[in-house]
């Protein structure tokens, strides 16, 4: 006869509950014992200390924010995935969790399981200054509740530097122009909003020929004397906090016509 061998283990068993447990009233821990027999002759057994803690909740407490209304910021130009803010609600009872969702402006916001807001694309203060988002949580039970919260987004205001249409602009003038005869107009754009996109002309260095307005960007004739053959002159515009663009132009001297390209 061969040996035998280790004892297979049984199927597990569940502890469940044989009663009612609407009167229990605060926290309790019960200590039960639980006792495993096998089919033996003589029955042999084992037994173990199982460890229950039967915990209190409210059930009729809905889901609810910390705050039934958020204000938060986020600088423009940001790459998407930029972090906003985070929103925060209560189930309630500690056996429910809490999800969130965007029921406004999904396109360019999104919120996770935490409550964290973040944009999905960079936004631009010039298009869109505030958003007024509605974040909707629910619980988990069935069927479950739900709340809302209004979240307010402001989109600050990053400086950018303006931009010239033209790389380059050409010119002819006669050698006999008269003082301050027009030339040519150079023209920058700046994607800030009001004072943040006022211009300022100048010339990235002095000339005894020509110079601009500094506030049109109309670069105009000083002197034409000894204006022959191509000259090219540098026009900077600049924003009120420093930013600038440059461009060029260049202008070809002739002593008869004057024609601007």
């Amino acid at each position: 006869m061969g040996r035998p061998g280790p004892p297979r283990p049984g199927r597990p068993s569940l502890v469940t509950v044989a009663s009612d447990l609407s009167d229990v009233t605060e926290d309790t821990q019960l200590e039960l014992t639980a006792m495993a027999k096998d089919s033996g002759m003589p029955p042999l057994n084992s037994t173990v200390n199982v460890q229950v803690f039967l915990m209190t909740v409210s059930l009729g407490v809905d889901v609810a924010f910390e705050s039934s209304s958020y204000n938060f910021s986020v600088p423009e130009n940001e790459p998407k995935g930029r972090l906003v803010g985070t929103v925060k609600a209560s189930p309630g009872s500690p056996v429910f969790v809490v999800t969130y969702v965007l029921t406004t402006h999904m396109d360019l916001f999104s919120v996770d399981a935490l409550g964290a807001l973040t944009t999905k694309e960079p936004l631009d203060k010039e298009t869109e200054e505030w958003y007024i988002l509605e974040v909707e949580a629910m619980d988990s039970r069935t069927p479950p509740t739900s709340a809302v919260a209004m979240v307010r987004v402001q989109v600050e205001d990053v400086n950018e530097a303006p931009e010239f249409k033209e790389e380059t602009y050409e010119a002819k003038i006669f050698s006999i122009a008269p003082y301050k005869y027009p030339v040519v107009q150079v023209q920058a754009t700046d994607p800030d909003s009001g004072d943040s996109g006022r211009l300022d002309y100048s010339l990235t260095e002095s000339s005894s020929s020509f110079d601009v307005d500094r506030s049109t960007g109309q670069v105009y004739v000083v002197s034409a004397v000894g204006l022959e053959g191509k000259t090219t002159v540098l026009v900077k515009a600049t924003d009120p906090k420093g930013l600038h663009a440059t461009t060029r132009m260049e202008v070809s001297g002739d002593n008869s016509v004057l024609y601007i390209w």
